[in-house]
């Protein structure tokens, strides 16, 4: 089985038209009729994954038939031993057990504060509500109210057609009969 045959088979199963399926990955339906006649295959990895998961299919498989290499699995992170040093680092001049003496003397008036000074207790965290989500759009398919509305304006665009229409060929006789007019008064 091609990518075309289980792609239409795996809608045809899940009870999904051709428009439902190309909202649901983000392509148009065009698109996916193109898929599915085996004219085109998909050129992004991630449409794939995404047909597969709507399509419930397996992702492994829709991928292999869409001519993509399986994925190499991710190298794994590293490790703490692997970032530690080989040696170790140089001192560092703070870090030296010789008493550093002072080069300029503090007046004794200026003291650090003392150690006896209570240190306020953390503030606890403050808990953020995730934002609302908002629910998905609907399309016009969906919504009865939406169909409606392009019904109507369909049927008004065919009205406004029709009365346009018979504007022009009523001109088109009204000029007619003028130029007849001309003519016969012209000419005799």
């Amino acid at each position: 089985m091609n990518f075309a045959e289980r792609i239409r088979s795996a809608r045809v199963a899940a009870g999904l038209s051709q428009a439902k399926v190309a909202e649901l990955v983000g392509r148009s339906p065009s698109a996916l009729r193109n898929w599915e006649r085996g004219k085109t295959v998909p050129s992004d990895r991630g449409i794939v994954v995404a047909l597969a998961a709507v399509l419930d299919v397996a992702e492994d498989e829709l991928l292999e038939l869409a001519g993509f290499a399986p994925e190499d699995p991710a190298p794994a992170p590293p490790t703490l031993a692997d970032l530690a040093p080989e040696t170790e680092p140089p001192a560092r001049p703070w870090e030296t057990e010789e008493p550093i003496e002072p080069s300029v003397e503090m007046p004794v008036d200026v003291v650090a504060p003392s150690t006896s000074a209570t240190v306020p207790p953390p503030l606890p965290p403050i808990a953020v509500p995730p934002p609302p989500s908002a629910p998905a759009p609907t399309s016009y398919l969906e919504d009865s109210r939406e169909m409606m509305t392009y019904r109507i304006r369909a049927l008004l665009t065919a009205a406004v057609g029709l009365l346009l229409l018979l504007l022009i060929e009523w001109g088109l006789r009204s000029v007619g009969t003028s130029l007849k007019e001309l003519w016969t008064g012209v000419f005799g």
